[in-house]
């Protein structure tokens, strides 16, 4: 299966609420620069390159194995909220200002 994903910058500032109340570091404990960590990805949706007669046998839960096809941050703009589309006008606009 090959699956479209974006470069994450989230890992790096993921936390959780502990026992005690207080927030924790998910994946960066010792706090580490960004830049210094492993690349982390996230699905974005765009792209999914898969056998349809295995989806129908295992599900898509059940490829354990998932090839990357990374794309732009342009490019893998959700589009959830009304917030969203105000953003992806405004850059479709700045885009349309430089031709």
């Amino acid at each position: 299966m090959v699956v479209s994903v974006k470069e994450s910058h989230a890992s790096s500032v993921l936390c959780a609420e502990n026992e005690d109340g207080f927030l924790e570091l998910c994946f960066n404990k010792t706090a580490k620069r960004r830049q210094d960590m492993q690349s982390f990805y996230e699905y974005n949706g765009a792209v999914y390159i898969i056998n349809i007669k295995r989806l129908k046998d295992k599900g898509l839960g059940g490829f354990t194995k998932k090839k990357k096809y990374i794309m732009d941050e342009f490019s893998s703009i959700d589009i959830d909220l009304p917030l969203d589309w105000i953003i992806v006008e405004s850059i479709l606009k700045n885009q349309d200002s430089k031709i």
